[in-house]
């Protein structure tokens, strides 16, 4: 009896080449090759680019009212602090510190171009700004045994392609 050789299922025909790649190899080796696939690059629209432009900088941006202050994570538009009408707004930089709010450890990949990252920290970061600033981020060179909710963390940043970088946060040393 035979078995089925591994085929990468994808949405479309563009990705024929990897999937020609992919069949014929045992589990394993296709696994090796689904790891080589990128991760997905950031496209920035009209009302994350000012995050984007400054994470390329390696600064921590965050959208801000220009009515009340109130900073916004992820963008909107509608300020959630006042409500105004008048849709002002303008990227601010923050200090890239928190606290560690909770986490997950993935241990599959949601997307093939994280394969290789496996098993990795997914946590909520209350950013020192404001109280419910929270960003949602990869927390990396943390062991997920030792981590406890309000241990301090800073942004790092992952330079992924030319002029586009991903904040990453990891853990601040106490001493």
């Amino acid at each position: 009896m035979s078995s089925a050789p591994p085929v990468c299922e994808r949405g479309n025909d563009h990705d024929s080449d990897l999937d020609a790649t992919v069949r014929g190899h045992s589990h394993q080796k296709a696994r090796q090759v689904m790891t080589t696939i990128p991760k997905p690059i950031p496209v920035p629209d009209a009302d994350s680019e000012g995050f984007w432009k400054a994470a390329a900088n390696h600064v921590l941006a965050i959208q801000r009212c220009t009515e009340c202050g109130w900073f916004g994570y992820p963008p909107v538009v509608v300020c959630h602090g006042c409500l105004s009408p008048t849709r002002s707004f303008r990227f601010e930089e923050v200090s890239g510190r928190g606290t560690l709010k909770t986490w997950t450890v993935l241990h599959n990949a949601f997307l093939p171009g994280f394969q290789g990252d496996i098993p990795y920290v997914v946590a909520e970061i209350q950013l020192a700004e404001q109280e419910g600033l929270i960003m949602v981020v990869q927390l990396v060179g943390a062991d997920p045994e030792s981590l406890r909710i309000g241990l301090p963390a800073e942004v790092i940043f992952d330079d992924v392609a030319d002029g586009v970088s991903v904040p990453h946060f990891q853990l601040v040393e106490q001493g």
